[in-house]
């Protein structure tokens, strides 16, 4: 098979759609549910050579701020004259660790809306940037902190228009958010990326905590982060690498999240949000949960698609709702589901008809047996806009689809209402290699495709001859850049 490169232009908006798609549209192959074409940036070295001001964990606030008389971390914080200089201005983090875990104080300490470390906020031309000078060669150390404020981010009501880059947060034993963004009114939302984010051990019941929390953000794009290691066990369905509220246009791409309690979690009312080429690890509450819908608007569509879902629990988008209450777009995502007992991997059921768009899927189901679930992947009756070119693997399993009713053969499911998946293919989807749960990405890749052997029967048995699954043929990378395993060995450079 040849192999195929691909083509990003940043932009923002509301969804995205893979090449083929686009190519697709004069043939009428999209339905009406249609999102604007949106190319990703995979391009993730650092935007800053240089910086107007330098932090180091030897500095003094009363140095100018140069390389040579840097800054000291509590710059950073928003009683500092010099954080005001921030805005719109590139801060370099030099190589080090920054013991932060003690510095709120007065009258921001126990606020959870409140960081320790403030970004102000820049311009739409200019946003303040915080960037570790190294890649995550900048450490900072909020580990054991006991208090409530996140480590970083920015106050209650800013205007976002910041970056974080490149910064390692070790959160070991903190009870709380690592980063957190509340902003107010209008905002053009924040960009985090390149960091590494692990340690959360909550303890508090009833708050929701996560390595990175925003409510209200509009344009927020997290990509090329490592979150790990984020746990609340007396509550672990409200422990997250990624939370959000109430948002709007968020991308979260090419993050790489392992042993965390839940993956990502979109609480209520968020719209228009796009999470591809992510690989989730061992999120045994949920590798995707919540995106219920916002009650409002069934026009706004949140679109998954190009992830690899390994050994996690069930991806659902109910959380505060007990079904989706807006369309959802569902396509070449891989689930490798290794639990045992009665499962489902994937619950798509919603209150709009005719919303949900699920195609070019890729589902294997190792272990499962029991139980009337098993397998399943399950949509209300009447809410399917298009489920079609998938692929499903199971072990054994005593009904496998849900459409109001179960069905066990893939002939019961073609003859049920609509006819779903008339294209789709029931056996062992042949990867390139055999799989071990946590070994990355990379493994997920079809044999026969980017110069592998052997042949697949996904291999371009997807809608518009794309591969079925995360590995699309187009795909040059899933999970963040910096660990093994998240970029095929071959490059595949891009084409027009």
């Amino acid at each position: 098979m040849k192999n195929r490169g691909e083509k990003f232009i940043s932009k923002l908006s509301a969804g995205s759609w893979s090449r083929r798609e686009v190519l697709a549209t004069g043939a009428g192959a999209l339905c009406v549910l249609a999102l604007p074409e949106l190319g990703i940036r995979r391009a993730f070295s650092q935007s800053a050579t240089t910086f107007d001001y330098y932090i180091s964990p030897s500095g003094s606030d009363s140095n100018p701020g140069t390389q040579t008389s840097p800054w000291a971390i509590t710059s950073l914080r928003d009683s500092s004259p010099n954080n005001a200089k921030m805005a719109g201005k590139k801060i370099g983090l030099l190589p080090g660790t920054y013991a932060v875990a003690s510095l709120a104080s007065g009258s921001d300490s126990g606020d959870y809306q409140r960081p320790v470390l403030h970004i102000p906020a820049g311009s739409a031309g200019s946003p303040t940037v915080v960037q570790s000078v190294t890649a995550r060669a900048a450490i900072v150390n909020y580990s054991n902190s006991s208090n409530v404020n996140s480590c970083i981010g920015q106050n209650t009501g800013g205007a976002g228009l910041w970056t974080l880059d490149g910064i390692v947060i070790n959160a070991t034993g903190y009870n709380g958010s690592a980063i957190s963004y509340f902003p107010g009114g209008t905002n053009s939302g924040a960009t985090i990326q390149n960091c590494e984010i692990y340690g959360i051990a909550a303890t508090t019941v009833g708050n929701n905590y996560a390595g990175i929390f925003q409510q209200g953000a509009n344009g927020t794009l997290i990509q090329n982060n490592y979150f790990h290691d984020i746990h609340k066990p007396s509550q672990p369905d409200h422990c997250h690498a990624i939370e959000e509220y109430g948002c709007s246009k968020t991308q979260i791409l090419y993050n790489t999240i392992k042993n965390c309690d839940t993956g990502i979690d979109g609480k209520v009312d968020d719209n228009n949000c796009t999470i591809a080429f992510n690989y989730l690890y061992n999120c045994p509450y949920g590798a995707i949960q919540g995106y219920d819908g916002d009650q409002n608007s069934t026009e706004a569509v949140n679109t998954f698609h190009n992830n690899v879902i390994d050994s996690c629990g069930q991806q659902k988008l109910v959380d505060v709702s007990s079904l989706c209450e807006q369309p959802v777009v569902w396509y070449n995502n891989t689930s490798y589901d290794s639990r045992s007992g009665s499962n489902s991997t994937i619950d798509l059921r919603s209150t709009v008809g005719g919303s949900v768009r699920y195609y070019n899927n890729l589902v294997v189901m190792t272990a499962n047996s029991g139980g009337p679930y098993v397998g399943t992947v399950a949509f209300s009756s009447g809410g399917i806009a298009l489920c079609d070119y998938n692929s499903y693997y199971f072990n054994s399993y005593s009904s496998a689809w849900g459409q109001g009713s179960v069905y066990s053969s893939m002939a019961a499911w073609k003859a049920s209402p609509g006819s779903p998946d008339a294209h789709s293919i029931v056996g062992d989807p042949v990867f390139s290699a055999a799989i071990s749960p946590g070994g990355g990405p990379l493994q997920f890749q079809l044999s026969g495709t980017y110069g592998h052997g052997g042949s697949s029967p996904c291999a371009a048995a997807g809608q518009n001859g794309a591969n079925i699954g995360a590995w699309d043929g187009t795909v040059s990378q899933i999970g963040c850049n910096f660990l093994s395993g998240a970029t095929p060995n071959s490059p595949h450079l891009s084409v027009s």
